[in-house]
């Protein structure tokens, strides 16, 4: 609700800018409301959705192995491990 600029205190100088007054806060409905959006809108823990892109122009050989299939077997040591 206060930011830099706070109801009652004259706000910065600037030559650049005319800062407005400082107006109400948003209303957003009541507690119910606010609470069922949040609930809605906060991801699952337990699941979470992850997209890799893996750029197949990596073809430098690392270690006897492509960069590509380097990375690619580092992503599915990790995958295995995570909780389902």
């Amino acid at each position: 609700k206060a930011g830099f600029r706070v109801e009652g205190v004259e706000p910065p100088a600037s030559e650049a800018v005319d800062f407005a007054p400082v107006s109400a806060p948003l209303n957003v409905g009541d507690i119910a409301l606010r609470t069922t959006i949040a609930e809605t809108l906060t991801p699952p823990p337990q699941s979470p959705t992850v997209t890799i892109m893996l750029d197949q122009s990596m073809p430098v050989d690392e270690g006897g192995a492509t960069r590509l299939a380097n990375v690619a077997d580092a992503l599915k040591a990790r995958i295995q491990v995570l909780p389902p």
